[in-house]
């Protein structure tokens, strides 16, 4: 996250309550930075229902019976891809469309902070990692990680139920 990510998410904070209101932080200068930080107060990516349905159908097996319809995406595609091109498609079946997303790879410092939390801090800080163990996914931990804002993890994709 860039220092115009952290103030487009600041200034965004004023619906928390009347304080966060008042101290609001200003606009950021960078456009992109204030879009991003935009659509994740109205993105929701799909768990259950039509849209979370439309989702597995269209990554199992609407791709193989009508890859045109899925054109560009592949049955390698995110679920967040496929909610995105069915929320945009002609019919949409979602509402809204699916938060931004990234899993963290080897060499960024969201998956060193992931690697540290299973070796070390479940260790030596055990009450600053609830419910996390040496043993949860990498996934289970950045979204830790991004929901505690602990580190500067990003939001992990859904895992792919297909």
């Amino acid at each position: 996250s860039s220092n115009d990510d952290f103030q487009a998410y600041l200034h965004n904070q004023d619906h928390v309550d009347e304080e966060a209101g008042k101290k609001q932080c200003p606009k950021p200068c960078d456009r992109t930075a204030e879009s991003r930080a935009e659509l994740n107060l109205v993105c929701e990516t799909a768990r259950s229902g039509e849209c979370y349905d439309s989702v597995v159908y269209g990554a199992t097996q609407g791709i193989k019976e009508h890859p045109q319809w899925y054109n560009p995406l592949t049955s390698q595609s995110s679920f967040e891809d496929f909610q995105l091109h069915i929320y945009t498609g002609p019919k949409p079946k979602c509402k809204k469309p699916p938060c931004p997303c990234k899993n963290a790879v080897k060499g960024e410092s969201c998956y060193s902070s992931i690697e540290w939390v299973k070796t070390v801090g479940v260790k030596k800080h055990p009450k600053d990692f609830d419910g996390i163990t040496a043993l949860s996914s990498d996934l289970d931990v950045q979204r830790f990680l991004h929901e505690q804002r602990m580190e500067p993890c990003p939001r992990p994709c859904v895992p792919t139920p297909w």
